[in-house]
């Protein structure tokens, strides 16, 4: 993959020390860790973030990889603004690494998709589901789902409703809040595909109320 929003993936093999990947070096720190010093951010920045992963998932959905782990702490944020996806390094060896997927299994879970969470294969719906979710946690500073462990998370996404970023952050605007409630949408295809979420959020941008 080659494209401004996705961190560049060299090699990837196993060596005595274990698995690894070579990749691009960017600057700055990601998501995860803004979220944690800052909390909820603006709507505009929100809908700008969203946007560029949204990118980046259309280039890699076009080719037929699904990134399987979206979340913060693989969203990079460099200090010009530009925003990279981290780890489809990840998602090309998932495919033929059983180690590699339960790997993944156990540390992203907060951010699976119902269907993942099901047990069933990513689809790039998926991606849009889990961007979703970090879409929510970006606009109200809290998770979408609440439990007493991982495995609960995922539960109460099986069984729960459609969680709306407003309920929380009433300043949240109805464009963007409808955007994240359609990509949190319990079946694969009532979701916007990564293009139509791009699309949704650059015209939010242009006219954010």
């Amino acid at each position: 993959l080659s494209h401004p929003n996705i961190v560049a993936v060299y090699d990837y093999g196993t060596d005595a020390a274990g698995p690894f990947i070579v990749m691009e070096q960017v600057a700055g720190g990601d998501l995860s860790r803004v979220l944690d010093e800052r909390g909820a951010l603006p709507p505009t920045a929100v809908a700008r973030t969203g946007q560029q992963v949204a990118d980046a998932l259309a280039a890699a959905h076009s080719l037929g990889l699904v990134h399987r782990d979206i979340k913060p702490g693989n969203i990079l944020l460099a200090p010009d603004g530009r925003v990279q996806v981290a780890d489809f390094g990840i998602a090309q060896a998932a495919a033929d690494s059983p180690v590699t997927s339960i790997g993944i299994a156990i540390g992203s879970v907060l951010y699976f998709s119902p269907e993942q969470a099901r047990g069933e294969p990513a689809t790039p719906a998926s991606d849009i589901y889990s961007l979703g979710l970090v879409l929510f946690e970006m606009l109200t500073g809290q998770r979408a789902f609440a439990g007493d462990s991982p495995a609960a998370v995922a539960v109460a996404r099986l069984s729960g409703g459609v969680p709306t970023p407003s309920a929380l952050r009433p300043e949240v605007p109805a464009p963007l809040d409808a955007i994240v409630r359609w990509c949190l949408a319990p079946d694969p295809d009532g979701r916007p595909t990564a293009s139509e979420l791009s699309a949704s959020l650059t015209r939010f941008l242009a006219d954010p109320y």
